[in-house]
C-alpha cells in the first residue's frame, strides 16, 4: 500500500487570516515546543485579517497551523495524540492555535535533496523521500531538522478535511512511497 503525504499550507490568498493582537504572543507560538503546553497555556487574543471568506484553517502564523472549531471536531478522532489544540481568543467563533506534538525524524537525508544551514538545520528541502515506517500512521506532524517550517499531513488528513468539507487548506503533495527510487 502506498503512502501520500502532503504540506500543510492555509489559503491565507482566499480565506480570512488570523493576527495576534500583541506583537509578544508571535514569540509564544514559536516558543512551544514538542512538549505538551496546555496545562500552562492563557488563550491568546486574536483578530482577523479579512482577505475573502472564513475558513476552517486560517492562516496564523510560520508554522502554527489553525483550526476551527469545526474542523477540530471533525479531525481529532485521526489526530488523538498528535497534536494539542490551544484556544485563541477571537471575536467570533473558537479557533485553536494547533501545536503539533509529533516532531519526527522522518525524512531519508540520504535520497531527499535538500539545503542545510550550517547547523544541521533544513534551510530547505526540494525532493522529499520519507522513511515509510516512521510517517506510517502519522496523520500530521513536523521534521525535526525542519520544525519551524511546515506541517505534514497523510492521505487520511486529506481525506477527512474532504469528507467534513472543511475549507480554507491547500495540500501540496511532496511524496509517494510508490515514487521512491
Amino acid at each position: 500500500m502506498s503512502q501520500t503525504i502532503y504540506r500543510y499550507v492555509s489559503d491565507g490568498d482566499v480565506y480570512d487570516c488570523l493576527r495576534l493582537k500583541r506583537r509578544p504572543d508571535y514569540d509564544v507560538l514559536s516558543e512551544v515546543a514538542e512538549q505538551p503546553a496546555v496545562q500552562e497555556w492563557t488563550p491568546l487574543k486574536a483578530t482577523f485579517y479579512r482577505v475573502g471568506r472564513e475558513g476552517d484553517f486560517p492562516y496564523l502564523a510560520g508554522s502554527t497551523p489553525a483550526f476551527s472549531q469545526r474542523a477540530l471536531e471533525a479531525l481529532s478522532p485521526l489526530l488523538d495524540g498528535m497534536i494539542e489544540p490551544l484556544p485563541l481568543e477571537t471575536p467570533s467563533g473558537n479557533y485553536f492555535a494547533i501545536h503539533v506534538l509529533e516532531l519526527l525524524d522522518a525524512l531519508d537525508l540520504e535520497r531527499s535533496e535538500i539545503e542545510w544551514l550550517d547547523d544541521d538545520r533544513i534551510l530547505n528541502v526540494e525532493t522529499f523521500v520519507f522513511k515509510p515506517e516512521v510517517v506510517k500512521g502519522k496523520h500530521i506532524f513536523k521534521i525535526r531538522q525542519h520544525a519551524l517550517a511546515f506541517s505534514y499531513v497523510s492521505e487520511e488528513f486529506k481525506q477527512a478535511v474532504e469528507a467534513s468539507a472543511l475549507e480554507g487548506l491547500v495540500l501540496e503533495e511532496v511524496w509517494t512511497s510508490t515514487t521512491q527510487t
